[in-house]
């Protein structure tokens, strides 16, 4: 189990969503963990390893070091890594892949073209955007027909169904709702903010966690 001192480290540094720890325990019910710079969450017979160390550069070697042990203590029947590189160890178990995309918006050197200003300008009357701190059944609806539409996979399924008890349970978690001003009930989009209000997480996290080239999110059984 982690400390207060742990978790508020984790907070400072954390370069992917997987760092949140609020996040993943409400996704996925496991007790999160702390070791050599590596966080992870275990379960009655499941362990999931964030190969992304929270600070310095990724290492194959290192990665492999910890994971070793950390199947020596726990004997998880499934793993799933989460990392930048698969250590070698684990290719030969492995039984499904996914993998998701990084993608930077530099904020600092932002440059909007004239004519998205103008259309901005033009449009924005016409948009509200709410913020709250609890998820109606609007937000529900639009997760389960994105879930409908789109049949993603399950650990997808299973984050956006999660959504409204880890807002209810966190905080500092935001939705942001945008519509038409004077249209219908239900939201166009949204959004989540958390585990916390952002300046705690510095401008080199952030960069850190926005050009990750790619997030590949694997399980192993025995």
């Amino acid at each position: 189990m982690l400390t207060p001192q742990e978790e508020e480290h984790i907070y400072t540094v954390a370069c992917v969503p997987e760092h949140i720890v609020s996040l993943m325990v409400s996704v996925s019910r496991g007790e999160p963990f702390l070791a050599d710079n590596f966080v992870y969450y275990v379960g009655n017979n499941w362990l999931i390893f964030v190969g992304y160390p929270l600070e310095g550069s990724f290492s194959v070697d290192t990665c492999e070091a910890v994971l070793r042990d950390l199947r020596k203590r726990f004997r998880p029947e499934y793993l799933w890594f989460i990392g930048e590189m698969i250590p070698s160890s684990l290719t030969s178990n492995c039984t499904e892949r996914e993998s998701d995309q990084y993608y930077k918006l530099d904020l600092l050197s932002l440059t909007i073209k004239s004519d998205l200003r103008r259309a901005l300008r033009k449009t924005s009357p016409s948009l509200s955007i709410e913020r709250s701190r609890t998820m109606a059944h609007q937000h529900t609806e639009l997760s389960e027909e994105f879930i409908s539409r789109e049949n993603p996979s399950s650990r997808i399924k299973a984050f956006f169904l999660a959504m409204p008890n880890y807002v209810s349970q966190s905080p500092t978690a935001v939705v942001l709702t945008g519509g038409a001003a004077k249209a219908s009930s239900l939201p166009t989009t949204w959004w989540i903010w958390g585990p916390r209000p952002l300046p705690p997480m510095s401008w080199a996290a952030i960069r850190k966690s926005i050009t990750c080239p790619m997030l590949r999110i694997c399980s192993f059984s025995k």
